[in-house]
């Protein structure tokens, strides 16, 4: 047997989200975008969610067709039990898998993306990891502004200075498109 593996591992935190409460361009560019990271790239990806079996339709009909071509693994975890960083790399590795890198996607970009699970961004930053924010793929619903555009304005900013304030701006880039992302 060989391994592990170093492979980048894909979290999509709350992904299906609130569709109703932004505008309809801006959800199909996150959509599109996940379709294009699943299914317009060579190399194997772990995905993570936090989806709900019973109700997230498009999360599930998208895992059903990553699984039928059998070349990235999606691993589904339970938010109600707060998964750590440390349960979810043993998982990994029983998977034989180490994270490589760590892409996060998915609503609200301050507030779960960032901080408010035990497996956000920061927390995965806080241990040494790689974490790369994909900006195409996130969404912020709950910010001040006008629009989505302001919203996201919001959220970026913040999620950049709650980064600073944890000492971990180092460890996590801000990316919005995937081809320019360093090999790192």
């Amino acid at each position: 047997k060989q391994g592990p593996f170093l492979r980048d591992v894909v979290v999509l935190i709350h992904f299906e989200g609130h569709p109703l409460s932004t505008d309809e361009q801006s959800e199909e560019l996150r959509w599109s975008t996940l379709r294009g990271l699943l299914f317009g790239r060579e190399k194997k990806l772990v995905i993570l969610s936090d989806h709900k079996r019973e109700c997230d339709f498009k999360m599930n009909e998208l895992r059903k067709q990553v699984e039928s071509e059998d070349y990235h693994r999606w691993i589904q975890i339970d938010p109600v039990k707060y998964p750590t960083i440390h349960s979810i790399e043993t998982l990994l590795y029983a998977k034989n898998t180490i994270a490589r890198r760590v892409i996060f996607g998915g609503t609200n970009t301050k507030g779960c993306v960032l901080d408010k699970t035990p497996y956000s961004a920061i927390p995965w930053a806080k241990e040494g990891h790689n974490v790369k924010v994909y900006l195409p793929m996130c969404i912020e619903y709950q910010a001040a502004g006008i629009n989505q555009k302001e919203r996201n304005i919001v959220a970026f900013a913040d999620f950049w200075r709650k980064s600073k304030e944890a000492g971990v701006v180092q460890s996590i880039d801000f990316i919005a498109e995937l081809e320019r992302m360093s090999d790192d």
